[in-house]
Formats: C-alpha cells, structure tokens, sequence
C-alpha cells in the first residue's frame, strides 16, 4: 500500500528547525507528518503536514540519520555512522531497541 501526501512547497524552510547543514533523513508519516533528521543537534524534529513544528522525537540515538514511518505513526531510526543500531519510537515516545550491532 503506498500513501499519497501533499508536501508543502516550503520543506526548504521547513527543515530550518534543524542546525543548518545537518539535515539527513526525511519520512513522511500516513498523516502527512514529516520527520527530519538533524544528526549535528542529535534529535529529529516532527513537522505537521503544513509544516508548523510539532516537536521533537526521542531520546534516540547518538547520530539519528536515517528514518521511516510506520502505519502506526511511529518512527524507525538508524545512526548516520554505520553501527548497525535501529530504534523505534512509537507515537507516545517509548523508545525500543531493535538492533545493536
């Protein structure tokens, strides 16, 4: 199954609740939702679909890059430097470790 969302044109600005230059990952939840990744801030930050900053995810780890939402509204994370580690945090916060390598 494949979700169809709208984007709004200004994801440009809408990734500036991020440390400039540290964008990494994007998901776009079955809400519409965005998740981005700022890996120099060691947070992800959760945007609505019209972009107005929600707040952040986590804690998660170290350098949180790439992400990927579930049907559920949580999210999955991996490290940007290759370890192997994989967290999901569901939509109330609780983090679960799924792989550490």
């Amino acid at each position: 199954m494949s979700y169809r969302t709208s984007i709004p044109a200004s994801l440009g600005l809408l990734v500036m609740g991020c440390s400039r230059g540290s964008e990494g990952g994007l998901a776009v939840a079955s809400d519409g939702s965005v998740y981005v990744s700022d890996d120099v801030a060691k947070r992800i930050v959760h945007f609505s679909s019209s972009g107005q900053r929600l707040g952040f995810v986590g804690p998660v780890l170290d350098v949180p890059y790439g992400l990927a939402a579930d049907r559920a509204g949580g999210v999955f994370v991996t490290e940007a430097n290759a370890t192997g580690h994989i967290e999901h945090v569901a939509p109330d916060g609780t983090v679960t470790t799924l792989s550490t390598h």
